[in-house]
């Protein structure tokens, strides 16, 4: 995958780390502004899908597949269309890029695992894969990195907790290569990408198993589109939401 340009990011407004920094800041917020009461419903909710105690600590969390039952009934994977009501929406990947609005066109990411993973590992000096809390303790403890390393680890968070998560706590190998030279990042096809890591994740939920043969019980990939999709198809009357792109600037 050949292009041109610099290797490192850059921002016109901001340096990425503020960037960062300000997303922390709005979680912190977030969390600040809950009850404990709520927050102990929050931790036995993780506790009932399954979450282990130490996952639970770090914030980890896994998408329990019955709270997306009536989204994924009315998707059909095979027709790649949503129907509510009657209603036919297209699923493809100018769907992601409606609702995320992020990049469209451009490169498929070719999958590498070894090589992606190596270069994953000579980058931060690892010599085994970490879990994905290493990624995010860089950013949330503030550590002085380079933008372009401050860039990989906000990438692995977003990629392992909302456009490509599974029900590991470790990140996947399969879009580390896209690190690799950053130049091109820009020009990969991510709504190609996220929206083909979706379709494959339903399809596994309908199958019922995954590659151990396993019952499958969570939903990979990112919900938040099908929820989006979804919801657009319902009548809300007074409390409908304007119909501006991207679906999550709303």
């Amino acid at each position: 995958m050949a292009c041109q340009g610099s290797s490192s990011i850059k921002s016109d407004k901001c340096p990425f780390h503020d960037y960062c920094d300000d997303e922390v800041i709005k979680i912190q917020e977030l969390k600040s502004s809950l009850s404990l009461s709520e927050l102990n419903d929050i931790r036995k909710g993780k506790g009932d899908l399954g979450t282990h105690k130490h996952e639970v600590n770090h914030g980890f969390n896994r998408v329990s597949a019955k709270y997306f039952s009536e989204v994924i009934n009315a998707l059909s994977v095979k027709q790649r269309k949503i129907t509510v009501n009657g209603k036919f929406i297209p699923f493809n990947k100018m769907s992601v890029h409606k609702v995320l609005g992020i990049p469209i066109g451009g490169d498929s990411l070719s999958v590498d695992r070894e090589v992606g993973k190596t270069f994953i590992l000579s980058r931060f000096n690892l010599s085994t894969l970490p879990p994905i809390r290493f990624f995010g303790d860089k950013i949330k403890n503030k550590q002085l990195l380079a933008d372009d390393d401050m860039f990989i680890c906000f990438m692995i968070v977003a990629l392992s907790f909302f456009l490509c998560p599974n029900s590991n706590t470790y990140p996947s190998t399969k879009y580390m290569i896209a690190f690799k030279d950053l130049s091109c990042v820009g020009n990969i096809d991510w709504s190609l990408y996220i929206y083909e890591w979706l379709i494959d994740a339903v399809r596994k939920l309908c199958m019922g198993v995954g590659k151990s043969f396993r019952p499958i019980h969570t939903l990979d990939g990112c919900s938040y589109v099908l929820a989006v999709l979804y919801l657009d198809c319902l009548n809300f009357g007074i409390f409908d939401v304007p119909r501006v792109t991207p679906r999550i600037s709303v």
